[in-house]
Formats: structure tokens, C-alpha cells, sequence
């Protein structure tokens, strides 16, 4: 994973070499830590994150890349990040 800024912006990527391949991405950003749920830190799920892409679950359509924007951000900036990746591609 990679984080490139650019003002108030930035662009989170995964990138992974074959023969491995993403099946779903999630990111969380923010000032805080851990993303916070009714006042409170929380480990939340990964699928909770704000930033999700994924459930590439047909057998051609499995990137081995993928990236999100992330606006609107300053200060001490935290990332999470969670990808579900799979092996060699089925036949």
C-alpha cells in the first residue's frame, strides 16, 4: 500500500504482483487512530471502513491493483488498511 498527497488530498493504492490478486480493499483515514463509533474507539470491521471497493469475485475481473481518493484531509492523518487477497487465479 502506498499513500501519495497532493494538497488536501490523497491517493491510497494497492498494488500487488501476479500472481496475486485483490478480491476487495477497505481504508480508513482520519485524525484519529481508529475510527471512533458512538464516542469511542473502535476496532471495527474492515467492510465498516469508509472507503470500501471489492467482492471481486468473478474469476476475470480480480485486479491486482486498486486505489482510492481521499479528500478533504489535514492535520496528523492515520490510515488503516485491509485488502483480501487471493492466490493463483482459478482455471
Amino acid at each position: 500500500m502506498s499513500v501519495n498527497y497532493t494538497g488536501s488530498s490523497a491517493i491510497v493504492s494497492y498494488n500487488l504482483d501476479a500472481p496475486y490478486f485483490l478480491s476487495e480493499t477497505h481504508v480508513y483515514a482520519g485524525n484519529a487512530p481508529l475510527p471512533v463509533n458512538n464516542g469511542s474507539y473502535t476496532v471495527a470491521p474492515p467492510g465498516q471502513y469508509p472507503y470500501i471497493h471489492g467482492d471481486w469475485n468473478a474469476i476475470n475481473s480480480r485486479p491486482n491493483s486498486d486505489s482510492f481518493n481521499v479528500s478533504d484531509i489535514s492535520g496528523s492523518i492515520y490510515y488503516i488498511a485491509h485488502a483480501s487477497v487471493c492466490g493463483f487465479p482459478l482455471q
